[in-house]
């Protein structure tokens, strides 16, 4: 079993026309990504070990094992990926800071785990609404050089893909065909 978190920070400053207040566009893409795989032949290994040793279970097992040999039917994998693409345009600095967003905060939403963003959340590729970086986060608010909401431009973006894969290995005829 493997998994592996990445997030991907992305900023630049913007301005808007006739406006003082200075902005930020920011987001990050994160992606967290577990595979697993289950092999037959290391989960059958001490067993069938143990049956070579025992008169009674040498039979059932050493026929579950010569099947298993013959469909050569070795692993199975499981891929799971989640990922979250977040963008903040024109997020206004004086609006972080009225809302006391420290750099620890901004150190979290660089790294895509913002306050109450659970693992749950990461899992899935999802994130609370209400939090920095949240669809509802800034809604309505307008900065102090704008009439329009500067939230508008938010966008969030969360992709989830699974796979389910066997390793199978088609014996050769010749192999039926000695057993007869």
């Amino acid at each position: 079993m493997s998994t592996d978190y990445s997030a991907n920070y992305k900023q630049t400053a913007a301005t808007l026309a006739s406006d003082p207040t200075p902005y930020e566009n920011m987001g990050v893409d994160s992606k967290y990504h577990l595979t697993t795989t289950l092999t037959l032949a290391t989960l059958f290994k001490k067993p069938f070990r143990r049956a070579a040793q025992c008169k009674g279970g040498q039979i059932g097992l050493s026929s579950m094992e010569k099947a298993l040999n013959k469909i050569a039917l070795n692993s199975f994998s499981f891929n799971y990926d989640a990922a979250l693409s977040l963008t903040n345009n024109n997020m206004d600095m004086g609006f972080l800071t009225g809302k006391n967003i420290d750099m620890t905060d901004m150190m979290r939403y660089q790294l895509g785990i913002t306050k109450g963003r659970g693992a749950w959340d990461i899992f899935t590729g999802d994130m609370p609404d209400n939090i920095l970086g949240g669809m509802k986060y800034r809604n309505g608010y307008t900065s102090p050089g704008t009439s329009q909401p500067v939230d508008n431009l938010d966008k969030r973006t969360t992709t989830r893909s699974f796979s389910i894969n066997t390793g199978l290995n088609y014996p050769s005829p010749s192999t039926f065909r000695s057993e007869r």
